[in-house]
């Protein structure tokens, strides 16, 4: 039940992002910042969890494409965070940073 309601939380943050995005036609702030990270670490200690708890079977049961599938969320996920935190530092260049964008909405 908790997993779900996150969900969707997170669902409505998207959509609140992305129209104060495209209405501000800027970057979201930082506290915006702040609950994506929130919600990364959520789904990714919700990840480890169930590793620990399943080993490999987590890639062999009948659930198995879609644990697949959320590992993929979650590593794009830390991807796009780690990428926003070279563009912040001048690491890499923003313009890519922004074509990333792509990947929060298949998420």
């Amino acid at each position: 039940t908790l997993c779900g309601f996150v969900i969707l939380l997170n669902a409505v943050f998207t959509i609140v992002v992305a129209n104060y995005e495209l209405r501000e036609l800027e970057d979201q702030t930082a506290l915006m910042d702040i609950l994506e990270t929130v919600f990364g670490v959520f789904y990714f200690t919700e990840i480890a969890l169930k590793l620990m708890v399943h080993r490999l079977y987590f890639f062999a049961n009948e659930d198995k494409l879609q644990n697949i599938f959320d590992i993929s969320l979650v590593a794009i996920d830390a991807l796009t965070q780690i990428l926003s935190l070279w563009a912040q530092s001048g690491f890499i260049e923003v313009s890519f940073l922004r074509s990333t964008r792509i990947l929060k909405i298949t998420k």
